[in-house]
């Protein structure tokens, strides 16, 4: 194990993997919806597929990049990795779900983004 990251160079880790995750929520929301009107479209199909609500869809989609991370720190929990993806890719995955998660509420006025505080910390 090498030395430990210093808050600073969290903070700088964050900006870059904030980065990347928002990149990747937009090439993946592209492929996902059939127009720019409606980015959690395929949370609201599914659910009418299924007879579920978005919410549990949601859920679903989320609980599988979490299963995958456990089960990789389950496999070894000194150094987990997974064999197909980079874990980092999958923690990329999780955030962006959250993201959408906020984006579910916000659209059905559950969550507001003024009830988030500026400058935390």
């Amino acid at each position: 194990k090498g030395r430990r990251m210093t808050i600073q160079e969290r903070d700088q880790l964050a900006v870059k993997v904030f980065a990347q995750c928002q990149e990747i929520l937009h090439r993946k929301g592209v492929d996902s919806s059939v127009d720019d009107d409606d980015a959690n479209r395929n949370f609201t199909e599914q659910a009418k597929r299924l007879g579920l609500t978005p919410y549990q869809v949601w859920s679903v989609y989320v609980g599988k990049h979490i299963d995958r991370v456990q089960n990789a720190i389950r496999r070894n929990p000194a150094a987990p990795k997974m064999a197909g993806e980079d874990i980092g890719e999958s923690a990329k995955d999780i955030i962006n779900y959250m993201v959408i998660l906020i984006s579910m509420l916000r659209e059905d006025k559950l969550f507001h983004v003024e009830q988030v505080k500026e400058g935390l910390g």
